[in-house]
């Protein structure tokens, strides 16, 4: 006996199958087509937010629903310290050329190095504390609320520049 046969309705089983590859690529093209058309209409506000020249403070804006009262305010800080931060930026970039050069040219702590150790170190820590100024004071501007949130959740960044505040770096 032969193998097993599906009834095709007097189709051709190659055309049947055909049809139905052409049937799952077009469901499949149009899913992917309408997730692409979604996920543009979805983000195309936050983009435009993030293009802007404030972006950042739009989102805060958003995020926290400010006032407008409250985010002149913030926005006038916020001027205020990035300048401020720019230049806790080159002092922590220029300690660090200094550190890395030290640390090639040596085999050992030397006290040069050792010192230029302890500069970063006082740099950093010069950074970290007027940023957390920085925070305490947008946060202060909000509403009880929201100023615990925005310190919340900036305080991964105070804690540990660039990782979460509970990840091991030792394992």
């Amino acid at each position: 006996m032969s193998a097993l046969s599906i009834r095709t309705n007097g189709l051709a089983p190659s055309k049947v199958q055909r049809w139905l590859l052409v049937a799952i690529l077009t469901g499949f093209g149009a899913a992917l087509g309408a997730f692409f058309v979604c996920e543009y209409a979805a983000t195309r506000q936050m983009r435009s937010m993030m293009t802007a020249s404030d972006g950042e403070l739009l989102w805060l804006r958003r995020e926290f629903n400010l006032t407008d009262a409250q985010y002149n305010r913030i926005k006038l800080l916020h001027e205020k310290y990035s300048a401020q931060c720019d230049l806790m930026c080159q002092r922590i970039a220029e300690v660090n050329a200094r550190l890395d050069a030290l640390i090639s040219a040596n085999h050992e702590v030397t006290p040069a190095l050792a010192s230029t150790i302890n500069e970063a170190s006082r740099v950093q820590e010069d950074c970290r504390r007027a940023m957390l100024g920085h925070i305490y004071e947008v946060g202060a501007i909000m509403t009880p609320s929201s100023g615990a949130r925005y310190v919340d959740m900036m305080k991964a960044t105070i804690i540990q520049p660039g990782l979460p505040s509970k990840t091991v770096v030792s394992q």
